[in-house]
């Protein structure tokens, strides 16, 4: 599903950009990565909001990691929005504001696939999802390096179980790279409409943890 409202994104943008706002904000990030996610694990596995890591667990380490990865990349994405004549600022503003992509790569498909089958396949089924939904998107070299990233970013968040070790800044100065290798750029409407959507995002997952920990408690 990911695959499909990622992949109509990246065709339709130009010619039916409608469909492709619907295809990739309301059913890729609202419904498939946030709603589907808040929906299994607080009203089927019956769990809070550490089952889709968000957690004080270990939350100074995850903070102190996501400043050391998100800022040490910040020289690399400068140089590469420079190569590409972005506006460096614009486009990483709405870089920051993706909460969807971290959420539905490592605080749901990591930990489910972590808790079916260990942490090494659980880290390398998360990184081939990732890689998966990209195809058809973006330049096949492209992929190559969204494998790498993912791998290795599964595997921070496999050893901290934190989401905050990857959002805001870990996830958004990669993502503003990737994007810029992809041959996208963003500016401050785009990064209006990301701010949109995370506050959809926070809404959503506020409603669905507090109806968990109710049903819990009845």
């Amino acid at each position: 599903m990911m695959w499909l409202a990622y992949f109509m994104n990246s065709r339709l943008t130009e010619s039916e950009p409608m469909v492709a706002l619907v295809a990739y904000f309301v059913v890729g990030n609202i419904i498939v990565c946030t709603l589907i996610p808040a929906w299994v694990v607080t009203r089927v596995r019956r769990e809070g909001p550490a089952g889709l890591g968000f957690t004080r667990y270990r939350l100074g380490i995850a903070l102190i990691v996501t400043l050391v990865l998100g800022l040490g990349s910040l020289p690399a994405y400068f140089q590469g929005a420079a190569s590409a004549g972005v506006d460096p600022v614009q486009h990483l503003a709405y870089n920051l504001t993706i909460l969807w992509e971290p959420l539905f790569v490592y605080g749901w498909l990591l930990l489910r696939f972590r808790r079916a089958f260990g942490w090494l396949p659980g880290i390398v089924l998360a990184a081939l999802g990732f890689t998966a939904y990209h195809i058809g998107s973006v330049p096949p070299s492209t992929l190559l390096v969204f494998l790498v990233t993912g791998l290795v970013f599964a595997a921070i968040m496999a050893a901290v179980r934190n989401l905050w070790v990857m959002f805001p800044l870990a996830s958004g100065v990669s993502s503003a790279i990737g994007t810029l290798q992809s041959g996208l750029s963003f500016t401050w409407d785009t990064a209006a409409l990301g701010v949109a959507v995370l506050i959809t995002q926070a809404i959503v997952l506020i409603v669905f943890f507090r109806k968990g920990r109710a049903g819990r408690t009845a």
